[in-house]
């Protein structure tokens, strides 16, 4: 059989309220060329029957039923078995808007194949769509290197490099092994750095393709968690890891040690939830051989808090943050 054009990955967990309007926003499209590859991971509500009737009623659909390893294996699992040129990634509580594969395909066969295809999103908030604040500069992106197209990147209000705005040839992911890293949250935060400075040719379209729900009761992002903070450090290692091993120019090395440093910034200003928590003197001491980063970094802020912590100490400064946050209402 001919390979589809588009494999579309969809790691599923417990996501029974929003499934079926997940898949239905792919199905429902007027571009057919394309298969899903719904993945199970262990869900214990209605879900994994929810991907039976469709795997069972689409020739191509396909489901694989797992325990619970996370959202990164589950998409590791499904970028192994797809078939198509190119990869969409969606999250199982999200949807592609009415016209996503027309757009991206358009995108793909104008601009000569290109390894990645970076999109505008929708944000879907109860019954309410916002487009994102965001929009590309595409023209004066053909007069930037990719260090100054990424440093736009990070400055747009509202732009969140999340997996699911990135379109990828499954050849360029598969031939430089961008996999994800398996069983941490803030994977994206990873990932798409490398997926971004690995591509020799990427497209930018300001068609939004992706409807980001933001409402979701009891989700991954909303929930507190002190792993995730254990799993930014992950994150900040991996990065160091796969940016300082001469392999990349200096400006590349240095735009991602300011990365890291935001890591650890919002680390720190995550830290005020978890103070009560068994973990927290444990995880002071994760943080604390990292606060030294923040004096060399570009951003002022960075500095301010390096000099801050030292001042008073990492853990009295994020007691501190947590009542100025309390005063503020956040």
């Amino acid at each position: 059989m001919q390979a589809p054009f588009f494999s579309i990955l969809i790691p599923v967990y417990n996501k029974e309220d929003y499934l079926e309007d997940c898949i239905n926003s792919i199905i429902n499209q007027e571009f057919d060329d394309y298969e899903i590859i719904l993945v199970d991971d262990g869900s214990t509500d209605r879900s994994d029957s929810i991907c039976d009737i469709f795997a069972n009623s689409y020739s191509n659909i396909t489901v694989f039923h797992g325990t619970n390893k996370g959202q990164s294996v589950a998409r590791n699992m499904a970028l192994n078995y797809a078939k198509g040129k190119y990869v969409i990634f969606v999250d199982a509580d999200d949807l592609l808007t009415d016209r996503a594969l027309f757009i991206l395909n358009n995108q793909i066969i104008n601009n000569g194949s290109p390894d990645v295809v970076i999109s505008r999103r929708i944000t879907l908030a109860g019954e309410k769509r916002y487009p994102c604040a965001y929009s590309f500069d595409i023209e004066s992106y053909l007069k930037m290197d990719k260090v100054e197209i990424f440093k736009n990147m990070e400055r747009q209000k509202d732009l969140w490099l999340g997996v699911w705005i990135f379109t990828c040839s499954h050849k360029y992911l598969t031939e430089n092994k961008l996999f994800f890293y398996e069983r941490i949250q803030h994977e994206d935060e990873e990932w798409c750095p490398r997926v971004f400075f690995y591509a020799t040719s990427i497209v930018f379209n300001n068609e939004p393709v992706y409807i980001n729900r933001v409402d979701i009761p009891n989700s991954t992002i909303s929930t507190p968690n002190i792993k995730k903070l254990f799993d930014l450090m992950k994150v900040e290692e991996a990065l160091k890891k796969e940016f300082e091993n001469g392999r990349w120019a200096l400006d590349i090395q240095h735009l991602m040690y300011v990365r890291r440093c935001r890591i650890i910034f919002y680390a720190i200003i995550q830290s005020t939830k978890y103070q009560n928590n068994d973990r927290y003197s444990e995880w002071l001491n994760v943080l604390n051989l990292r606060i030294d980063m923040l004096r060399q970094s570009d951003i002022l802020l960075h500095r301010c808090m390096y000099y801050l912590c030292r001042l008073f100490g990492t853990k009295l400064m994020i007691y501190l943050l947590s009542l100025i946050m309390r005063i503020r209402g956040k």
